[in-house]
């Protein structure tokens, strides 16, 4: 039992030309709701809520800018997850002799390539979100994995990755169940 990569070379430049468009969409609400998150946007209740309508702002001196700092970061980590995601997947699918058909077998497949995509990227999340948490400061992916690495030793990349190990069960069994089930029909 051999599987191999098949149509990856394709999925993975598919992913890559999509992850620009589409961070370039969410970039600012990304930037926004992490600095919420880290109490960067203070206040309680509507303060936090205009604190987040006014972050939408773009005019002022730099504010523009600061919508979408982290940006590469965020290619950085998505698209290496992404691909990850499809081409475990594609594999796992035939290693198993093709389209599931069982859609309880697509989403075991699809739970074990998200879970596989989470925790390759776990380093990239957690530099990006550091990155977006911290404007201005001209942060970049080797130099926040290199400081976590020094800080917190190599265990401190994976921070967080319970819940997202949890999320990537349930939304990769959905998303890959839809897929095959949209796919086929």
């Amino acid at each position: 039992l051999q599987p191999t990569l098949g149509n990856a070379g394709s999925t993975i430049a598919a992913i890559f030309a999509a992850q620009w468009p589409y961070w370039l969409v969410r970039q600012p609400s990304e930037a926004i709701k992490v600095r919420s998150q880290a109490a960067l946007e203070k206040g309680k209740g509507w303060a936090t809520i205009k604190g987040e309508l006014s972050s939408l702002d773009p005019r002022g001196e730099g504010k523009l800018a600061q919508l979408f700092e982290g940006y590469l970061s965020n290619i950085a980590y998505a698209f290496p997850a992404d691909a990850t995601k499809f081409v475990v997947y594609d594999v796992l699918k035939k290693a198993i002799g093709g389209k599931p058909k069982d859609p309880l077998k697509a989403a075991v497949l699809g739970a074990f390539a998200s879970c596989s995509a989470q925790i390759l990227s776990s380093p990239l999340d957690l530099a990006r979100n550091r990155i977006l948490a911290a404007p201005g400061t001209n942060l970049n992916i080797p130099l926040v994995v290199s400081n976590v690495v020094k800080e917190e030793g190599v265990l401190g990349l994976f921070v967080g990755i319970t819940p997202r190990i949890a999320r990537a069960v349930v939304s990769g069994a959905i998303q890959f169940t839809t897929y095959e089930l949209v796919k086929n029909k």
